[in-house]
């Protein structure tokens, strides 16, 4: 193999080949395994995502404290300056939404949904309707993800209308 590495990691969720899937026996495992290390993708991308909206907003607060001191020491009235700053406080409202915890995400497993798929009569749970479930979690904190990430979208965009808002203010005097 000419220009490949054997060993190097793929960035693929998906298994290579055919081989690599489980056959009859093991399977439910394998959906296991893949149901759990979804969720623990989906809260590690929460996780950067928050971590992200906080290294934005301590940039924006700064930008915004700096070019702000600046236009209203020359104009404290100044129109240009007061949407900027209007403009500022919608996007730390959406960075909020993203960095503040809110209920309802699926990372953990409860004892109720262990439950569910547990048979006092085998004493064994029922992997495959486990990970069902787990994946059913799955979909639901996808959909918050989504939302969120559009808000931090929205986010960036206002700190970048904001900033250009403080140049031309700053322009403009």
């Amino acid at each position: 193999m000419t220009g490949i590495n054997a060993n190097a990691k793929t960035s693929s969720l998906y298994p290579r080949s055919v081989s690599a899937l489980p056959q009859q026996q093991g399977t439910d495992e394998f959906l296991y395994e893949q149901a759990i290390k979804r969720i623990e993708g989906q809260e590690a991308d929460l996780n950067e995502a928050r971590q992200r909206a906080l290294t934005v907003g301590s940039f924006g607060v700064g930008a915004s404290g700096l070019l702000g001191a600046f236009v209203f020491d020359k104009a404290p009235h100044d129109v240009v300056g007061i949407v900027a700053l209007v403009v500022f406080v919608l996007a730390v409202g959406a960075l909020g939404r993203v960095v503040f915890p809110r209920r309802g995400w699926n990372f953990r497993l409860t004892s109720t949904v262990i439950a569910e798929h547990y048979s006092s009569d085998t004493g064994e749970t029922d992997l495959r309707k486990l990970a069902l479930a787990v994946d059913a979690g799955a979909d639901d904190n996808q959909t918050k993800l989504d939302k969120l990430m559009t808000w931090l979208g929205w986010a960036l965009i206002l700190l970048g209308v904001e900033t250009v808002l403080w140049l031309v203010a700053l322009a403009v005097r």
